[in-house]
C-alpha cells in the first residue's frame, strides 16, 4: 500500500527528531562554553589558560560550525532510513550545502557567527541531497564486485555516479526552487503594504522567529539575516529598544520563554531522560541559554508548538499594556542578552519593583499554560494513559497495570510515528468494534467438531478483518487488557452456550506479558474458572523468566490446559516439552504447507508420534487442502484446523457448524 501524505510526513519528522537528538551533546558543549563565557564576565575573572574574550572567540567558533554539523547530523539519519551509505551521504550533503552557500553569496556569513544555524538550508540540502542518492543508487551502481578484503573500499566506490547525479540534482532543484521562491516574493513584496505598526510588526517577526526555532532553525539570526537588526533598536519605550524589551519580558530563561518550560518539567518530569536532560540545562536556562533545551525537547514536538510560539506573543501584549499604564523610569544601560529574570530589571530601571511584578507574573502564567501542555506531552508518552482509555473502551471494571518489571512504551524516537498512531487506534477499540470469532478444531478420528479457537476480529470500514492492529497493542505494553477482554467475551459466550446444552472447548491466546503479569491473570480465571479452557501460548513465553512460568503454573493448578502454538517455527525447544507439563501441540502453518515434501510428512509424522508417546494432543493448522487432510488423517492426527473446514464463525454460527459436521460425518461412514 502506498503510504499516505501524514505517514510521509510522520516519516520525515521522525527522522529529524533522529538527527536533532544526535546533536544534542554538540549543543550542550556550545551552552556550556557559552555559560562560562558569561559567568567569566560577570565576575570579571580569567583562567589561566585562556582569557573571557578567547573563550568567547571559541564559543563563536562552534556557532558557526553548528550548521555544519546540523547538515551531517540530517544527511547521517536519512540515510539510515533510506539504507544508503551514511558516510557517502553525509559527504554528498556537505558538498551540496557548501556549493549552495556559494552560489547565494552566503558563504561570508556562513563563515561569521551570525551564521549560526541562520537558514533553512541545514535542513532541507541534507534531505533532498538523501533522497537524490537513494533514487540513484543502486540504479546507477557502478557494480563492482565485492570479492576480496578490499570490499569496503568498493562499496563506496559503486557511489560515484550515484554521487554525481544526486549531487547535480540537488543543486539543480535547490537552485530552482530558491529562484522561484525569490520571484514570487518580490511580486508579493511589490503588492503587499509593509508599513504596519511597531507593535504589530514585532508580533509577526517574534511569530516567525518561533516557528523557525522549534523548527530547529535558529530563529533569531534567521530573521535577522533576512530583515536586518535595525529594527530590534527601535525604541519601544524611552531608553528602551525592541531587542531590550525582548531580553527582559518575551524571551525569559531564552526563546520560547524556555524559563517557563523549565519550571513545567521540573515539575512534571519524574524521572527518565526528559528528567535528565532538564537537570543539565538549569543553570543554562538562568543565563537565557536554552539551545539544549530547545533541541532537546522542544524541536518538532507538537505537543510544545502552541505554547512555545504564541506565549512569546502573549507576553508582548501584556508587557507592552502593563508599561504603557505603569510610570517606569528606564536607564541608559545595556542588558546583554545572558543577563538573568531580575537582575536585568535591577540594570535597566531606576526603580525596579514594578518590573519585577511584571516579569514574575508572565513567569508564573507562562509555566502554568506550559505545565498543561508539558503533562499532555507526558501523558502521551505514558502507559497509565493507554490502560485507561483502553479500559474503557473495553469495559474492562478493574485497572490492570502492567508489571514493574515491564518497560514503558516511551521511547523519544517512537513519541510522533507511533504514540499518534497508539492513540487513535485505542479510541477506535471498542465492544462496538471488537468481535471474538470461533475457529473450529475438527476431529476426525471421531467425527466431531467440539473444540474452537477464540479469534479477535475488527470491525473496519464496515468490513470484519482481521486484527492488524495488535503488533501496535503488543509494543505499547497492553497486550494483557485485550487478553482480559477476550477472556470475558469467551466466558459469556460459554454461560450461553451451556445453558443450551453445548459443551465446547475453547482455545484463547495469551501474551507473555499477560502471563507474566498475576493481576492481568486473575482477572482472566474470573470469567472462566470451572469452564473448558485451553491456553495457548508461543513457546518463548518460557523465556519470560520466573513470572511468565509460575503464571503457565497456576493455570494449570486452576484446572486450564496449556497449548503451545506455532510449534515447529521460531523459539521451538524439545527442552520446553520435558521440563514442562504440555496439554497440546500445535502445528504451524508453515510446516503443514510443507506435506508435499518427503521432509515435510516425516517432520509432521514424528511431531504426532512425540506427541502420541508423550500423551500430548497433536493439532495440524492451516490446513487447506484435501490432500493435507488425508496425509495427516494417516497420521493419526488428533484435531485439525484450517480454511478447509471453516473460517472462523460469528458466536451465532457455532453451535449449527458443530451439528453439522457430526452429521456429515456420519453420512460420509
Amino acid at each position: 500500500m502506498k503510504p499516505s501524505f501524514s505517514h510521509r510526513m510522520i516519516w520525515i519528522i521522525t527522522t529529524l527528531q533522529e538527527a536533532f537528538s544526535a546533536i544534542v551533546p554538540y549543543f550542550l558543549l556550545v551552552s556550556f562554553i557559552t555559560l562560562s563565557v558569561a559567568i567569566l564576565r560577570y565576575f570579571n575573572l580569567s583562567l589561566g589558560f585562556a582569557t573571557p574574550t578567547e573563550i568567547a572567540r571559541l564559543s563563536s567558533t562552534l556557532n558557526i560550525f553548528s550548521s555544519f554539523v546540523i547538515v551531517i547530523a540530517v544527511a547521517y539519519a536519512f540515510a539510515k532510513r533510506f539504507q544508503i551509505s551514511t558516510v557517502i551521504s553525509s559527504t554528498l550533503a556537505m558538498a551540496a550545502y557548501a556549493t549552495a552557500m556559494f552560489m547565494e553569496g552566503s558563504i561570508p556569513v556562513l563563515l561569521s557567527e551570525e551564521g549560526y544555524g541562520f537558514s533553512i538550508q541545514p535542513l532541507l540540502i541534507p534531505i533532498l541531497s538523501s533522497w537524490f542518492l537513494h533514487l540513484c543508487y543502486p540504479r546507477f551502481s557502478l557494480r563492482i564486485p565485492l570479492t576480496d578484503a578490499n570490499a569496503h573500499i568498493y562499496r563506496l566506490f559503486n557511489y560515484v555516479l550515484a554521487f554525481s547525479l544526486a549531487y547535480f540534482a540537488t543543486i539543480a532543484l535547490y537552485g530552482g526552487a530558491s529562484w522561484l521562491v525569490e520571484r514570487l516574493s518580490e511580486g508579493l513584496l511589490r503588492r503587499i503594504d509593509l508599513s504596519l505598526p511597531t507593535l504589530a510588526a514585532y508580533e509577526l517577526r517574534e511569530l516567525l522567529v518561533q516557528i523557525l526555532w522549534f523548527l530547529g532553525i535558529h530563529g533569531d539570526h534567521t530573521v535577522n539575516a533576512l530583515f536586518g537588526k535595525e529594527f530590534l533598536q527601535q525604541q519601544i519605550f524611552p531608553h528602551l529598544s525592541i531587542g531590550e524589551f525582548n531580553r527582559l519580558f518575551v524571551s525569559i530563561g531564552g526563546s520560547g520563554v524556555g524559563m517557563a518550560l523549565l519550571f513545567a518539567l521540573i515539575r512534571y518530569t519524574k524521572k527518565g531522560t526528559l528528567r535528565l536532560i532538564t537537570r543539565i540545562s538549569i543553570p543554562f536556562v538562568i543565563f537565557n541559554i536554552n539551545t539544549l533545551l530547545i533541541y532537546a525537547v522542544v524541536v518538532f514536538n507538537r505537543y510544545l508548538f502552541v505554547p512555545f510560539v504564541l506565549l512569546p506573543l502573549f507576553n508582548i501584549v501584556v508587557a507592552h499594556g502593563y508599561l504603557s499604564l505603569v510610570d517606569v523610569t528606564f536607564t541608559a544601560h545595556k542588558v546583554v542578552w545572558t543577563t538573568p529574570i531580575f537582575l536585568d530589571s535591577t540594570i535597566k530601571a531606576e526603580n525596579p519593583f514594578p518590573l519585577y511584578l511584571l516579569q514574575l507574573f508572565l513567569l508564573i502564567v507562562d509555566t502554568l499554560v506550559y505545565s498543561h501542555y508539558i503533562r499532555r506531552f507526558i501523558d502521551s508518552q505514558s502507559q497509565d494513559l493507554h490502560t485507561t482509555i483502553l479500559e474503557k473502551n473495553l469495559n474492562i471494571p478493574s485497572s490492570i497495570r502492567a508489571n514493574q518489571h515491564i518497560a514503558p512504551f516511551i521511547a523519544r524516537k517512537e513519541i510522533i510515528e507511533s504514540n499518534a498512531k497508539l492513540l487513535d487506534l485505542l479510541e477506535n477499540l471498542n465492544t462496538k468494534n471488537l468481535m471474538i470469532y470461533y475457529q473450529p478444531k475438527v476431529d476426525l478420528n471421531h467425527g466431531e467438531c467440539t473444540h474452537f479457537e477464540a479469534l479477535i476480529r475488527y470491525r473496519k470500514n464496515g468490513r470484519v478483518t482481521g486484527p492488524d492492529f495488535l503488533e501496535l497493542i503488543e509494543k505499547a505494553r497492553l497486550a494483557h487488557l485485550i487478553d482480559i477482554w477476550v477472556a470475558q467475551e469467551v466466558g459469556k459466550a460459554l454461560g450461553q452456550w451451556y445453558s443450551s446444552g453445548f459443551y465446547p472447548t475453547i482455545n484463547i491466546n495469551l501474551h507473555p506479558d499477560t502471563l507474566a503479569n498475576p493481576n492481568a491473570l486473575k482477572e482472566i480465571v474470573k470469567p472462566l474458572e470451572g469452564k473448558r479452557i485451553n491456553f495457548e501460548i508461543v513457546e518463548r513465553s518460557f523465556t519470560y523468566g520466573s513470572l511468565a512460568i509460575q503464571g503457565i503454573q497456576e493455570l494449570q493448578g486452576k484446572g486450564f490446559g496449556i497449548s503451545i502454538d506455532d510449534y515447529g517455527t521460531g523459539y521451538s525447544n524439545i527442552e520446553t516439552i520435558i521440563r514442562h507439563k504440555i496439554d497440546e501441540l500445535k502445528i504451524d502453518k508453515t510446516i503443514v504447507d510443507l506435506l508435499d515434501t518427503t521432509r515435510g510428512t516425516v517432520v509432521c509424522r514424528k511431531i504426532v508420534e512425540m506427541g502420541s508417546l508423550l500423551e500430548i494432543e497433536v493439532v495440524a493448522e492451516g490446513v487447506e487442502t484435501p490432500e493435507q487432510v488425508a496425509i495427516l488423517q494417516g497420521m493419526n492426527i488428533d484435531y485439525l484446523q484450517g480454511f478447509y473446514f471453516s473460517k472462523a464463525l460469528p458466536f451465532e454460527k457455532v453451535i449449527d457448524f458443530s451439528a453439522s459436521f457430526s452429521k456429515k460425518f456420519l453420512q460420509d461412514q
